[in-house]
């Protein structure tokens, strides 16, 4: 305040200033103590909310080659899509497919696909951008705030493919590195370790060798499985889920199977024995494969984890008033 001049009074305006400084002062001190007792009452420091990012669900993890990245097509009935549906509201439902990865490459990207739940026993860093086999920076679970209560693992269609192809792995690597995508959950000493993360295998489809022949006459550099590798890869994936007491879903079998009992059903059954119904090109999943798919999975969970099926209601609109 300006002092009096002559021992008169302080001028009337520079009088209205400091009051109307001083509520200014007051607004802006309530202000900040109103967001720093929200802060408190959440129990974080101020500034934390913005920080931390949002909270997660729990996540059901899909992890495989191209009939899981394609899993979310609608237009095919995606397994992955359809997951995604059965579990709205009770778990977020990730796809990790990598069209014409065989499990080495798998192997190159897992660091980045699954949770980091030991930060100390980690091996080196997540793969850069634009790195062709992870284009992205970063990992899928920057925090492991949500636990991943069940990871799918599909790959060995392209492990089966045949030599010359550069997707051809052999079998005794392929078997090798289908382990070592299992301990990394498994292994305590695994900067991936989850213990409460259930794991389940699908195997590779069948492979229709009278679809693909016709593939491969158009294009000479498309070098795919056969019915018969297709079917040893898929032996050596349950092999592996047995003796690592993981669950198991023989999608190879399966449709098999099914296209056995097809021909015994009707008359004829097509220029593609049947498999014309599973697959679109010998070699991926249609809508039929992948409704098949989906329910070997969904009946294995039953059977396996029932305690992770979803709850019902998942409409309900929150509690009563």
């Amino acid at each position: 305040m300006y002092a009096p001049v002559d021992g008169g009074a302080a001028p009337q305006g520079a009088l209205w200033l400091s009051l109307r400084s001083l509520v200014r002062l007051v607004v802006a001190a309530g202000i900040f103590a109103a967001g720093w007792l929200a802060a408190i009452a959440l129990n974080k420091p101020a500034g934390a909310a913005s920080r931390a990012g949002p909270m997660l669900y729990d996540t059901l993890l899909v992890f495989g080659d191209s009939n899981t990245q394609y899993a979310y097509d609608l237009d095919i009935k995606g397994f992955v899509s359809q997951l995604a549906n059965l579990y709205q509201r009770q778990m977020d439902v990730i796809n990790r497919g990598f069209s014409g990865f065989n499990t080495s490459s798998a192997l190159g990207v897992a660091g980045s696909v699954f949770p980091v739940t030991q930060p100390g026993k980690r091996l080196g860093k997540p793969v850069g951008k634009r790195d062709r086999l992870w284009p992205e920076t970063g990992d899928t679970f920057p925090r492991a705030e949500s636990t991943v209560q069940l990871c799918i693992l599909a790959f060995g269609t392209n492990d089966a493919a045949a030599a010359p192809s550069t997707q051809h792995n052999p079998i005794e690597k392929y078997e090798q590195e289908m382990r070592q995508l299992v301990a990394m959950l498994r292994d305590p000493e695994s900067a991936h370790y989850s213990l409460e993360t259930r794991i389940l295998i699908v195997t590779p489809p069948p492979v229709s060798d009278s679809m693909v022949k016709a593939m491969a006459a158009k294009d000479p550099d498309y070098i795919p499985a056969s019915h018969s590798a297709a079917k040893q890869y898929a032996e050596v994936a349950v092999r592996v889920a047995n003796q690592t007491s993981v669950a198991v879903v023989d999608l190879n079998a399966e449709i098999d199977r099914l296209v056995a009992g097809q021909n015994t059903t009707s008359d004829h059954a097509g220029k593609h024995g049947g498999y014309d119904t599973y697959l679109v090109d010998g070699v991926h999943l249609s809508a039929t494969g992948n409704n098949v798919l989906y329910k070997l999975i969904v009946s294995q969970i039953k059977r396996q984890w029932p305690e992770i099926l979803p709850e019902r209601p998942r409409r309900a609109t929150g509690p009563k008033a």
